[in-house]
């Protein structure tokens, strides 16, 4: 708040009280969890086979897509506990880096994590 009133914070969001702010992020947070009940948070290429079987195949990149949201989850939320007035920016880069990184892992299956996903972090 001290920094505040010197003007060198500027806010992000404004909200006009913490239950708003609480309201908002109960939204998000049902919005990812509504995007992974839809298998809409990641996405990747089903028309691999493992051993000739297409349903193996569809089963190896569904893990894939697991494996990389619950690896971006755990890092978003890492990053998210430790998010104060003054490394904001530097969180939400962190987040985006993350994200990159994480979905480098699935280049070759073609699995990604969608980028509404990523803003909803």
């Amino acid at each position: 708040m001290l920094v505040q009133e010197y003007g060198l914070y500027q806010p992000r969001y404004n909200f006009m009280s913490s239950d708003v702010y609480k309201e908002r992020l109960t939204t998000i947070r049902n919005q990812q969890k509504q995007m992974i009940k839809q298998d809409i948070a990641a996405s990747g290429n089903t028309d691999w086979t493992v051993n000739n079987n297409k349903a193996k195949g569809r089963k190896m990149v569904n893990d894939m897509k697991k494996l990389l949201l619950r690896a971006f989850n755990s890092e978003c939320d890492e990053t998210i506990g430790k998010v104060k007035y003054n490394n904001i920016e530097t969180s939400v880069r962190k987040i985006v880096k993350s994200a990159e990184q994480i979905q480098k892992l699935g280049t070759i299956m073609s699995v990604y994590i969608n980028q509404s996903y990523i803003d909803l972090k």
